[in-house]
Formats: structure tokens, sequence, C-alpha cells
């Protein structure tokens, strides 16, 4: 008994086993038979399915081009061991906390040695600018100086060679080293490793390469590629005139100028982290409140990851990137609803064939099953084809102004954006599959053999949701001109507004006495005597010196005390430049009274300066500023004073767009040596200034000088708006091809229209009607969906137009120009679409039509 009970209970086992195996192979033929039919059903109707693919092919390739640059810009980790465990460190200002600030060299120290708790490492870095090679092999190249455990605290390994030791970076003075980035070491040296222990020059000094960085390193800011790596202690050997001009650039705590990086200890969270670096913040505020009552940091501790674009406040490149990620997503929306309006018109033609398989016996269910797999193969086809089509959307995308904006972001097709693209192929597949599958589940078998439409209402309630669709269409795409309408409108603004300057035929040349090691009498000599040489060549109309340079992005500020008409004296930040002889001729800025500087303006002479309008208003409102005094503000003493002897025109001198004209201070640059200084030469264009001329010129007077680089002022300007033009390139793209893809939507309702009214035409042109009637006819009625859908997008773009306030300038939110543009262009492009199928309408052939049942 017991071992037939055994018997029964295996063979019941066996048999649910087969039961299952039977029900998968069935599931797995009846799927596989699903797709087959999916495909044939596609391959019988090529243009059809030749213009679904096309649509979604543009539409999922914008989507996974956006999400391919929003990857590498925000979302993917680092490139370093544990990035979760890796911090940035901000100083951030107790009374302003959207203030950002980086730290001094003390703070470093005490953050360093005070928060070991919490840290397994803190390090500094700060960007420089540095020239690499000799002779005319000279390259400009961004650097970093480093503290010697930069590398070890990020928790990389050396591609070649070691990393910098803490004797490299304990004092100045040690000898000089350096660690290359792994793309110089493969450009420059083959990745040959005998180039470990070697010599590179830096800023005409050679520096010795001790190790070479990971490949796919590029530091931790995306708006720089590191090349080169030095020491913190070596900043005065790669920038010796920093010695003269911050000699107590490590002491001095009101000097904020380092980045700090550090690893939390296992276990440690960021609030305790903060928590601990407030105590020293407070103590630090303590000591500095004794020479600046004002002074009150606090420090902000966030992921190195989130801080790849610099301190953590909302940044106009991740608000373009919301709104790239919003438009592409409307455009898939759009494409979406044509693929649906085709799949629509295929299943009104085999309303017959789904009738007949209801009658049959076939399930709804089965039925929705196979419409849907349909829409997914074709969603899987056109995915693929997006991908294809991303991979050269990212190398347009790289060909706009991505790599003067962000030259460290690397956009790639990778595994986690195939992933996104499965994704969004599915539920693209999902979205413009429903209808049809929803149509299926209200057939009726009898009047389906029939052949009569008794769907939703009949054909009249498929027109209404063919033309809903497209107004849908037109609606999304009216928000997408009106964001491009807004954008190119702010861009003509930013061209337009005046800079207070002429920058027309203005360009500059970086200079570099440095590496000569003149002495500073022998240096000023050198730059007049080069300003001179410059200025004496035919077509050129003025030369000088300058620091900063216009739109060049180095800002220069300082404190200021003045006097202000009592005993007592205010003090300020303000913005300023040391400027040479010349300068104001050279670069167009006008003067409103006083003087500007001269070569009689030298060390030993007293102190002079130049205020713009202002600078003046501010500090004199309604007094004569020249013969006035300012002085620097400095932590243990003040400065010499400095008299103030010209007043110049307000100008837009550095980078600053927008907002009004900022308060600005000019120094003469006789009173201060600076090596690097660069040169602004106003020329004609056929006046021949060439890198290779200025350099000439420059080595017949220093041998070892560097002459780097030679820009047009409009280059600079260029590259100051490059968001914005990068902004309006890409919305006018995506907003011509949703506006493309609206036009095909009226353009097959118009033509589905026509071909299904046909016999109506031919008795309405048998009746009298003239060809231009019926072409009005046709034209009107295709116009329906598209004024609706404009007048709702209207609506809509007013309402989203204010979240991209921020990124307008000159033009508001509701700009009248902008919107009433965007309508005409919709209703333009809609009877032009329209007119096509129209035009077909009046060439009905009267016998046929009248004949056809």
């Amino acid at each position: 008994a017991g071992r037939e009970r055994s018997d029964r209970l295996r063979a019941a086992r066996r048999a649910r086993l087969a039961s299952g195996r039977n029900r998968e192979r069935w599931h797995r033929s009846t799927i596989w038979q699903d797709v087959r039919f999916a495909a044939r059903l596609h391959a019988r109707t090529p243009a059809v399915t030749l213009a679904a693919l096309v649509t979604l092919a543009l539409g999922v390739g914008a989507n996974v081009a956006i999400f391919s640059f929003a990857d590498a810009l925000l979302f993917r980790p680092l490139p370093i061991r544990d990035p979760d465990r890796v911090m940035a460190l901000f100083h951030v200002a107790l009374d302003n906390p959207g203030s950002f600030s980086s730290f001094s060299h003390p703070d470093f120290v005490d953050f360093r040695d005070g928060a070991s708790a919490v840290f397994d490492g803190l390090a500094a870095h700060d960007p420089i600018d540095v020239d690499l090679g000799e002779g005319d092999a000279i390259e400009r190249l961004t650097g970093e100086i480093v503290s010697f455990d930069y590398f070890d605290v990020l928790g990389l390994t050396p591609a070649a060679g070691r990393w910098f030791t803490a004797d490299e970076d304990r004092a100045p003075g040690a000898a000089p080293v350096a660690v290359i980035s792994h793309a110089l070491w493969t450009r420059r040296y083959q990745a040959d490793l005998r180039a470990v222990g070697g010599s590179i020059t830096i800023d005409g000094r050679p520096f010795a390469i001790v190790g070479v960085a990971p490949a796919g390193f590029r530091g931790l800011d995306v708006s720089q590629i590191p090349d080169v790596w030095v020491p913190l202690m070596m900043y005065g050997t790669v920038i010796p005139w920093m010695n003269s001009v911050e000699p107590s650039l490590f002491d001095n705590r009101t000097t904020h100028w380092l980045d700090l990086v550090g690893r939390l200890r296992p276990g440690v969270s960021v609030a305790e982290a903060e928590a601990v670096l407030k105590t020293i913040a407070d103590r630090e505020n303590r000591e500095v409140a004794a020479i600046d009552p004002g002074w009150k940091w606090g420090v902000r501790v966030v992921p190195a990851s989130d801080a790849r674009l610099g301190p953590p406040v909302e940044r106009p490149v991740v608000r373009l990137t919301a709104l790239l990620a919003t438009v592409v997503a409307l455009v898939l929306l759009i494409a979406c609803a044509n693929v649906a309006n085709l799949a629509l018109a295929r299943s009104l033609a085999r309303r017959r064939e789904i009738g007949i398989r209801l009658a049959v016996g076939a399930r709804r269910g089965v039925l929705v099953r196979q419409l849907l797999t349909e829409s997914l193969l074709l969603s899987a086809a056109g995915g693929a084809a997006g991908v294809l089509l991303a991979g050269w959307s990212l190398d347009l995308l790289g060909a706009l102004d991505l790599p003067a904006m962000l030259p460290g972001l690397a956009m790639r097709i990778d595994g986690r954006v195939l992933l996104f693209t499965l994704g969004l192929t599915a539920v693209t597949g999902v979205v413009f599959g429903l209808l049809p599958a929803w149509q299926v589940s209200g057939v009726d078998v009898v009047p389906a053999l029939k052949g009569v439409d008794a769907t939703m209402g009949g054909r009249a309630g498929r027109a209404r949701l063919r033309q809903a669709l497209v107004a849908g269409q037109v609606a999304l795409c009216a928000v997408l001109l009106v964001g491009t309408g807004l954008a190119l409108r702010t861009l003509g603004k930013l061209y337009g507004l005046p800079l207070g300057f002429d920058a027309g035929r203005l360009t500059i040349a970086s200079l570099d006495l440095g590496p000569a090691n003149l002495s500073p009498d022998e240096g000023r000599r050198v730059q007049r005597q080069l300003v001179e040489r410059l200025g004496a060549r035919p077509g050129v109309e003025g030369v000088s010196l300058a620091l900063t340079t216009p739109f060049g992005g180095l800002r220069m500020a300082n404190d200021i005390f003045w006097e202000n008409g009592s005993a007592a004296r205010a003090r300020t930040n303000v913005d300023m430049n040391v400027v040479g002889p010349g300068y104001f001729r050279a670069t167009g800025i006008g003067l409103v009274r006083g003087r500007t500087f001269t070569w009689q303006d030298r060390e030993g002479t007293p102190g002079v300066a130049v205020v713009n309008e202002a600078l003046a208003a501010r500090l004199w409102p309604g007094q004569d500023p020249i013969g006035r005094r300012v002085w620097f503000w400095q932590p243990h003493g003040e400065d010499t004073p400095l008299e103030v002897v010209g007043v110049v025109r307000n100008g837009r001198y550095v980078r600053a767009w927008r907002g009004a004209m900022q308060p600005f201070m000019f120094l003469a640059s006789g009173q201060m040596y600076l090596p690097n200084m660069s040169l602004v030469v106003r020329a004609d264009p056929r006046a021949g200034l060439t890198l290779a001329g200025v350099r000439a010129d420059a080595r017949a007077l220093a041998p070892a000088a560097l002459v780097v680089r030679l820009q047009p002022v409009a280059t600079a300007m260029a590259d100051a708006i490059a968001l914005e033009r990068m902004s309006s390139k890409l919305l006018s793209l995506f907003g011509l091809l949703a506006l493309a893809l609206a036009a095909v939507g009226v353009y097959g309702v118009v033509s589905f229209a026509v071909a299904a009214r046909s016999r109506e035409m031919g008795v309405r042109l048998a009746l009298g009607a003239s060809r231009g009637q019926i072409l009005g006819l046709v034209v009107r009625q295709g116009l329906g969906p598209v004024v609706a859908g404009a007048a709702l997008g209207m609506v809509a773009a007013l309402a989203l137009a204010r979240l991209i306030a921020s990124l307008l300038f000159g033009v508001t939110p509701s700009d009248p120009v902008t919107f009433l543009a965007v309508v005409a262009l919709l209703l333009v492009a809609g009877a032009a679409a329209a007119s096509v199928p129209a035009h077909r309408a009046t060439r009905v052939d009267l016998v046929a039509a009248l004949r056809h049942e």
C-alpha cells in the first residue's frame, strides 16, 4: 500500500511538471507566434512602418542623447574608489546661505588636523593655467596645485610611477616635481614608461615627472580637464609673480583660494562631519573677528559627485539640463501621438479582420496582447535606431559649445544608457499601442463583419480621436516653439547689450616674463618696449597691458576703504584690474573726467587709480571723485593710499553679461610689476597680427618670454555666452523637429480624411463646387485641430515659461512677440501640411468617385 501511494504521488508530480513545461512551452510558442505575425504585418505596409520607425527613432534618439548628457554631468559616479565616501567642502556665509567660497591655507591646515576623527584624509587643490613645452611647441593647458595626499584621498592608483611625497610638499623650494595625466602621457610620450623620471617644461621651468594619473581620471570638476598636477607648496614656482602680489598667501586666513576634498571614515555620516567642522569654523570666526568683525563663515559638506559643477548651488547648466530633458520628453510624446495616429488608421483598415477573429472565438485579451506585441516590436526597432541616432547626436552635441563649457564631460553610450533606452522603448510601445488595443476591446462583431464602423461612434468618433491627437501634438509643439523663441530672443538681447567698450578688432595675447627671471625694473622696460614695438606696426591702432581681459574669465577683487566725507571711513569690496598706459584708448572705454595712466605712473610715485562712473556714484554720490583717496584693506594694517585721477564710462569689463554695470577700479601697472600680463591690441585685420609675430617681438626683447595664445575678444565674448548659444541651438533643433512631426500629423489626418471622403468630394464637384472651394474646405477643416492645439499650447506655454525665467535676459516669459510669432508659424505650417492632400482632393476622378460604393 505504501509503495502504491508513493507511485501515485510520483506520477502526480510528473504530471504537474509536464503540465507546467507544456504551459511554458505553449506560452513561448504563442509569444513567438505573435512576434512573427507582427513582423509580417509591418512588412506588408512598409511605408507606414518606415514612417513610424523614423518618427520613433527621432524621439527616442533625442531622449537617449540628452540622458547621456545628463548622466555624464550629474549622475555617473566619479572614477575614484568608493565615490560615495568622498566629500567636497565649501565655506558658506552664515548670513547668506547661498554664498559659497573656497578656503584659505590656514583653514585647510586647521580642518586637516582637527577633523582627523571623521576624515581618513583631507586634501586641497586649486586649478591653474600652465604653459607646457619650449620654443614654438608651447600649449596652454589646465593644471592643478594639490596637496601631496590628494590622489590618496581619492583612492587612485598611478598608471605609472608614484604620487607625491610629504617631503615634496613640506616647504617652498623643494625640487619641482609633477604628475601628468594619462591623456598627456599618451599624446606626448606615446605611453612610454621611460617618461617617468624625465622632465617636462612648465612655464619655462623644468619639472621632474614622478607619476601618471590613471586613464579616465579627468579631475573632479567637469568645467576643466587637468593635464598636470604639482605639489601645493610649489605654487610660487609655477606662478612666481604671486610671490610679489600675495607674499602671505599661505599665512593669510582671509584669502580664500583652495578647494577641499576629504574621505569620510567608515561609519561617519555627513552630519557628524559637519558638526566637527562647525566647531573648528566657530573657533576660526572668533579668531578673525578681532580684525574683521563681519567675518562669519560656516562649512558645508556635500558628496564630490554632486559638486562636479562647483559649489552646490542651482547652476544655469543644471537648469538647462532639466529644460532639455523636458523638451525631448515632449518631442517623444509628439512622436508617440504620430505613431498612435498611424496605428489608429491601420486598425480601421483591419476592423473586418478583427471582427472575423472575434467571430471564430478569439478572446479580446488575446487580440489586445497581439496589438501590444505589434507596437512593442515597432518600438523596439525604433529604439535600436534611436540608439544609433543618439551616437551621432552625441557628436553633434560635442560640435556645439559643450567642449568650451564643459571640457571634462565624457558622454558615451554605455550600459546605463542602454538600460534607460530599454525602459524608454517599452514605455513608448505601450503608450502608442494603448489606443488600438482600447478600440479592439469595444469592437462589435456584426457591424465589423458587415464592414460598418460602429466603434466609438463610427467614423466620426475615430476622426475626432485622430484630430484630438493632432491638437495635442500642436499644443506640445507650441510649448517647445515658445521656449525656442524666448531663447533666441535672449541671445539677441545679449548680442545687442552695450558693453561700454569697443570689442571690434580687439585681440588679446598672453605674455609671461616669469621664465626670463627679470628684475621689476627690467620687466617694466621689456613690457614698455614691447608695447611700443607693437604699436609702431602698420594697422595697429592701440596697444596696452592688462591683468584681466574682457571676457577672459579671470576676476580680481579686493576690499577697500574710502573717504566718505566725514571722519569715518567705509569699507566695500570692488572688482578691479591692473592696466597699462593706453588701455582705455585701445579698448575704447571713454574718459569722463580727469586723466588716465601714463608711463610716469611708476613705482615710487604717489599711487593712483581710475574708477568707473558706477563706483564714483557709489562712493561719492553727487561729489567730484577726482582727488579722493582709497586704501586697500589689509588684515594687519593699512596700505598706502591711492588717489583717484580719472573717471571712465561704465562697462562690462570682465564677464558680467547680466545685471547692471558693476562698480570697477583700475590700477596702474607701472606701480606694481606683474610679469604675467596680457597684451590688448586693437588692429586692422589687414595688419597681419599673428601669434608667431608677437612671439618674435617678445623674444627679441627677452628670449625666455612666453607668448602662448592670440585670441580675438569676439571669440571670448562668444565663449562667455556659450550656455545661451548652446541652449538656443538645441531648442531650435528640437523645436523644428517637433514642428516637423506635428506637420506630419496634420498631413496624415487630412490625407486620411480626403481618402475617406473621396465620394463626397466627387459629389461636391459634380454639383458645381469649384476646385478652390474644395481646397479651402479641406484646408479649413485641417486647420481646426491646429487652431485648437495652438490655443491650448499658448495657455500651457504662458504657465510654463515662468519656470525658465532665470535663463532669460531682457525678455519676459510672456513676451508677446514670441507668442504671436509661434502662432503664425503653427498656422502657416498647418496650412502647408493640409494643402498637399487638399490639392489631391481637387483632382478626384468624378466618375470613379460617383461609382464607388
